[in-house]
C-alpha cells in the first residue's frame, strides 16, 4: 500500500496555492474503474472522499467541501499544514460515507481516487455529482502521490498547475536530501494507534 505524502512534503505541495488557473478543455471525459465520467465544465465546488484528499484540492487552489477523517485529532479532518489554507471547515466525513452529508455540500465533482468505494457507493455518489475514481485496472489505494495529484489536476482543470506543484515537491525533497547526506540509506517507521 502506498502511504500518503509525508507531512513535510504535503506542506510543500500546499505552500503556493494562490496562482492563476491554467486553461483546460471541458467537457472532459475520464475513464476509471467503474466506467466513464463526463465533467461538463470546470468544477468550482469540489468534494473529496479520498483519505488525505484535501491536500490536492487545496494545492490546486480550491476549497474542499468535504474532508475524509482517517486518523488524527482534527475535528475538521484537516491536518496542521492545511488548516491555514482552508477558508472554512469542510464537512468532515468519518466512518461510513454519509451520502446526504456529501449531497448537502452541492459539489460539482467528487474525487474518489483513494477512497475504497464500492460499485454501489459509486452509483449513489454519481447521483450527486460526477465521480472521478481510480483508473481502470488500478486498486483503491494503488496510486502514488504523483498519480493522485495528476488525476486531481486533470479532473479539476488544473493539470499544468498540478505538474508545477509536483515539481516543487520533488525539488524540495532533493534539496533536503542534499542538505542532509547523513539521511542517505535511512528509513523510518511510524505508528498510528487506531481505536
Amino acid at each position: 500500500m502506498t502511504h500518503p505524502l509525508p507531512h513535510g512534503v504535503a506542506a510543500i505541495f500546499l505552500a503556493a496555492t494562490a496562482t492563476t488557473a491554467f486553461a483546460q478543455d471541458f467537457p472532459l471525459t475520464i475513464e476509471h474503474t467503474y466506467g466513464t465520467t463526463v465533467i461538463e465544465e470546470q468544477p468550482e465546488r469540489v468534494a473529496t472522499i479520498d483519505f488525505a484528499g484535501v491536500d490536492n484540492v487545496l494545492a490546486l487552489g480550491f476549497q474542499p467541501l468535504t474532508a475524509r477523517a482517517w486518523f488524527g485529532p482534527y475535528d475538521n479532518a484537516l491536518w496542521p499544514w492545511a488548516q491555514e489554507l482552508a477558508t472554512a471547515d469542510p464537512a468532515a466525513l468519518a466512518g461510513e460515507l454519509d451520502f446526504e452529508q456529501i449531497a448537502a455540500t452541492d459539489p460539482d465533482v467528487i474525487l474518489a481516487m483513494r477512497s475504497g468505494i464500492s460499485p454501489d457507493d459509486y452509483e449513489r455518489l454519481s447521483l450527486i455529482a460526477p465521480v472521478v475514481a481510480v483508473p481502470p485496472g488500478r486498486g483503491d489505494y494503488d496510486l502514488d502521490w504523483v498519480e493522485q495529484a495528476e488525476r486531481a489536476g486533470l479532473a479539476l482543470g488544473r493539470s499544468e498547475l498540478a505538474a508545477e506543484r509536483i515539481e516543487a515537491v520533488r525539488s524540495a525533497v532533493a534539496d533536503a536530501a542534499e542538505a542532509h547526506p547523513e539521511w542517505q540509506g535511512k528509513t523510518f517507521a511510524t505508528e498510528v494507534p487506531l481505536d
